[in-house]
């Protein structure tokens, strides 16, 4: 064996492992972390809601997560949690930072972004789909396409529509 020489014996491992200090637990400083709180009441001095849009001063949008003591926390591309600055205590101290929420339109966009991607991943490759794709949603009041279209299938048996003509022949 190459490193015979560097081997210890199994007693003088346990010994220099007993006399070492233990490793404290990774992510435990010794305190209680405080609950990240998603309560509308706690996030309305801030103007925002959770998952809401936030147009950060350099540039990147973060998401809203919560409030922790006090403090907005946002979600920075690369899902990466971060407070604001501490004195930030409402949403007139944010925009004097230049962190503004975005508008509506930017999260319907969003929804709708987010919604694409889902069909597309479930058609593609058989990913769970949009919550709303398998609802069946009642047909207006008062329309008339209804019976059109029950009228077109079912006279159509072959994929043909309602007034489909046939081909004309070709004279010679």
């Amino acid at each position: 064996d190459r490193f015979a020489h560097i081997r210890r014996p199994h007693s003088v491992r346990l010994r220099l492992a007993a006399a070492m200090p233990k490793k404290a637990a990774k992510g435990k400083k010794g305190g209680k972390k405080d609950a990240m709180s998603t309560d509308e009441a706690d996030l309305y001095p801030f103007g925002v809601k959770v998952d809401d849009i936030i147009q950060t001063p350099l540039g990147p949008q973060a998401t809203v997560v919560g409030v922790a003591k006090g403090i907005l926390w946002l979600q920075w591309p690369g899902n990466v949690q971060a407070p604001l600055p501490s004195k930030a205590k409402c949403r007139e101290d944010m925009e004097t930072y230049g962190y503004v929420r975005r508008s509506e339109a930017a999260h319907i966009e969003r929804s709708i972004e987010t919604r694409q991607g889902l069909l597309f991943e479930q058609r593609f490759y058989c990913g769970p789909g949009p919550k709303t794709a398998a609802m069946r949603l009642p047909w207006p009041q008062g329309t008339t396409e209804l019976p059109l279209l029950e009228a077109a299938s079912a006279a159509g048996d072959a994929g043909a529509g309602a007034g489909a003509k046939k081909p004309a022949k070709k004279k010679k």
